[in-house]
């Protein structure tokens, strides 16, 4: 008799630990689910802000710091560039059809100038 209730016991937590297994199963695609959702939406806001940019400035390179309201669109950007071979061909069409740059241009620099410009005069130094 005690051991037929010891085995309805276990059962009984096994079966609820398989339950709450379950139920983290199903949690977890939602969670999953829902930052996907999340993502895609920011990714939208980010595009739409680009294409803002584009109508306003006549081209697609933003600087990197520059924002659009919330938005840190120059980040945005420079995170597309960076994961464009991971990106959906759906996405890349979308970004090249509004004539996004891929590869971002330096800031000009004379062949020869030196990195830093410094003072024309620097104060002398008192020792």
């Amino acid at each position: 008799m005690f051991n037929h209730w010891v085995t309805i016991l276990l059962t009984i937590a096994v079966v609820g630990g398989a339950i709450a297994t379950i139920i983290g199963w199903f949690r977890t695609p939602m969670r999953w689910w829902r930052s996907r959702k999340k993502r895609d939406y920011l990714w939208e806001q980010n595009f739409s802000a680009l294409k803002k940019f584009k109508r306003r400035e006549r081209h697609c390179c933003v600087p990197t710091f520059h924002r659009e309201g919330e938005l840190k669109l120059g980040w945005w950007i420079a995170t597309q560039r960076r994961n464009r071979k991971e990106m959906s061909a759906k996405r890349r069409a979308r970004l090249n059809k509004i004539g996004f740059v891929w590869h971002a241009p330096r800031p000009y620099r004379p062949t020869g100038a030196p990195l830093r410009i410094s003072a024309p005069n620097p104060p002398p130094l008192h020792v």
